[in-house]
């Protein structure tokens, strides 16, 4: 199957997998992922690396490591798209996408009503929903909600996420510490009711602190791919 150009001219969404090349163990998977899953995916598909080309959708390469931060901000400057559909690069995918599902939620964005879309409904959005007048599908935050900004896969504005990212921080620091920032702006901030329209390896993903987690051992015996699990996933 051939993926998307990411030469090709303006698009209206990105999906950006945020990665490395010292991560390229784990590219192959979330291709496989890409392709069964979510053979329609209307937009392309850019993997952020350092020198190495993806095994599928395009590479915007950022040159050497840096902070968390520099590099997004690198690779984002090659995105053309109002929207991106942000995932971790260890986000491998579990079931069939719902496309239409995903366009509608990105129509929203791109229509200025709402800034960003958490796409899982887990851990702080779950025990504290906010109900929603935009769309029967989604809820709001409560005030204080420690994960306004949480990296799990989202929609989002560029400029919002642009505009939320210091110098210096790690991914982390940009959940934890992005949040708090974004509690004191007017941006509209929604999730999801229901973790059905992206599934995709749930907490902690494939990779934790440097680790193969259960769940990649899972993932990687029930779709009958060949991973060396001896070896840490960063290379």
């Amino acid at each position: 199957m051939i993926f998307w150009d990411w030469r090709s001219g303006m698009d209206e969404v990105t999906v950006l997998i945020s990665s490395c090349d010292g991560y390229r163990s784990v590219w192959e998977p979330f291709c496989h992922g890409l392709r069964k899953y979510w053979p329609d995916c209307p937009w392309p598909v850019r993997f952020v690396t350092n020198y190495l080309d993806a095994p599928c959708g395009g590479s915007l390469m950022v040159g050497e490591d840096s902070d968390w931060t520099a590099m997004q901000r690198r690779a984002l400057g090659w995105v053309s798209s109002e929207v991106i559909l942000f995932m971790l690069d260890d986000f491998w995918l579990t079931g069939p996408v719902d496309t239409k599902s995903l366009v509608e939620f990105a129509d929203l964005i791109m229509d200025k009503k709402v800034d960003r879309i958490h796409l899982t409904n887990f851990g702080d959005e779950k025990r504290t929903p906010c109900k929603s007048n935009i769309d029967r599908r989604l809820n709001g935050y409560t005030k204080g909600s420690r994960y306004r900004t949480s990296l799990q896969a989202g929609l989002w504005r560029v400029d919002t996420f642009l505009s939320l990212m210091r110098d210096g921080e790690s991914p982390w620091d940009f959940e934890t510490k992005g949040s708090v920032r974004s509690q004191d702006s007017s941006f509209m901030f929604l999730n999801v009711k229901e973790h059905l329209y992206i599934p995709y390896i749930k907490r902690p993903g494939a990779c934790e602190q440097g680790e193969w987690t259960k769940l990649a051992r899972e993932y990687a015996a029930r779709e009958r791919l060949k991973i060396n699990f001896s070896k840490g996933p960063r290379q």
